[in-house]
């Protein structure tokens, strides 16, 4: 995994998924990216994705922590 920022003019993902982006307008999101759409999209809890603001750059997003039981 990369910890580093990826500009959407370089490349996009190379899978479906939920990436770590930020935008045109300085925003911070957690958006879906679709590969066979090459689309950024945003849910907002009905069936079908919205479009998201201009994504600029994006990066995997971490792994999540570990919790102790």
């Amino acid at each position: 995994m990369t910890d580093k920022w990826i500009s959407t003019a370089e490349r996009q993902p190379e899978k479906t998924g939920l990436y770590l982006c930020y935008t045109k307008k300085r925003v911070y999101l957690v958006l879906n990216y679709s590969k066979r759409h090459n689309t950024w999209n945003a849910f907002d809890g009905e069936d079908e994705p919205k479009n998201a603001l201009e994504v600029t750059h994006w990066m995997p997003l971490p792994e999540p922590p570990e919790v102790k039981k």
